[in-house]
């Protein structure tokens, strides 16, 4: 089967939709939940967290728009894709992606703050919404930014045909081949490094009453389910691109490649949702009430150890 009608399949539409569903339920009852109540609202975590929920909706949102475009394409027999048609509908992954590597870069650097000096964070950094409001303002800020500057020379090149409709078939060459590149090394390793520095110091810990709590234990596990997504739906498509680029595979492999990394980032956006929803104690016990339809409680099971759930690492990750 050609790689073009793989990517056109109804199945994988038809995932794709699920996924979009799936994202931006998930993310949305995440934000109704913070942002409803007040003690979460205080916890920087958690914003960050919320953040990271707003980055992830907009990435999910890319899988509905491409499910429900191919959905449509296939109905009325068009296949006859514009670069400039198919970089409109990539708006949502791009905007999507950008935002959600800049606040897990931003999670990673607050939670080494937070352990490595906790006393200095809680004097200098403690969250509040204007600070959250402002952090926010300039992640998406940068990323709209980036996302338009994908635009640049579309007039030239919007008329062109491709076979498969994805992001990185309507790119401009160095946007694709150089900036993007760049900007998942970048991220990737330095995101690694420091959660890496985060590894050290939690085994360091390990003799300390600190280390060996069960706070400390959860969200080591947490952290490394969050890895592990983000090396699977991230670091591995995104190295695939590399690869295949260098080794002179056609525009074809490399637009498929493309769609795989913006599917399996809206993957992600959901993903996180689960595991944030398993490992967070005090967003799992509002989802829970929430979804039985409960009243919440105003009083959460770690309340009684604020600077310990202040460790809670987020994340997520993605490409159109």
């Amino acid at each position: 089967m050609p790689m073009g009608a793989i990517d056109e399949h109804v199945a994988v539409s038809c995932f794709r939709i699920f996924i979009w569903i799936a994202a931006v339920s998930g993310n949305t009852l995440i934000l109704f939940i913070v942002f409803a109540q007040r003690n979460l609202r205080k916890k920087g975590a958690n914003l960050l967290f919320a953040q990271l929920s707003i980055a992830d909706f907009i990435t999910g949102t890319e899988s509905g728009v491409r499910g429900l475009s191919i959905v449509l394409f296939n109905a009325f027999n068009y296949h006859d894709y514009t670069k400039r048609l198919c970089l409109y509908l990539g708006i949502p992954g791009l905007l999507g992606i950008h935002m959600s590597q800049l606040t897990m870069l931003a999670i990673a650097v607050d939670r080494l703050l937070c352990i490595k000096f906790p006393i200095l964070y809680r004097n200098l950094f403690q969250e509040t919404m204007t600070f959250a409001f402002i952090r926010f303002s300039v992640c998406f800020g940068f990323s709209a930014a980036m996302t338009g500057v994908a635009f640049v020379g579309i007039g030239q090149r919007g008329d062109d045909r491709i076979a498969v409709c994805s992001t990185g078939r309507s790119l401009a060459p160095w946007y694709a081949q150089h900036y993007w590149v760049f900007l998942a090394c970048f991220f990737t390793l330095f995101i690694y490094a420091i959660y890496i520095a985060i590894y050290v110091l939690f085994t360091r810990q390990q003799s300390s009453s600190f280390g060996n709590s069960a706070v400390q234990k959860a969200i080591f596990i947490t952290m490394t389910a969050v890895l592990v997504s983000y090396f699977f739906f991230w670091c591995i498509p995104n190295v695939l691109y590399v690869v295949f680029k260098n080794i002179g595979l056609s525009e074809t492999v490399l637009g498929y490649n493309s769609s795989l990394i913006g599917l399996l980032s809206g993957v992600n956006s959901a993903t996180n949702v689960l595991i944030y929803g398993w490992k967070h104690p005090e967003l799992r016990g509002h989802m829970r009430r929430v979804l039985k339809g409960e009243k919440a409680s105003i009083v959460t099971a770690t309340a009684s150890r604020p600077s310990m759930s202040h460790l809670a690492p987020a994340t997520h990750v993605t490409h159109a």
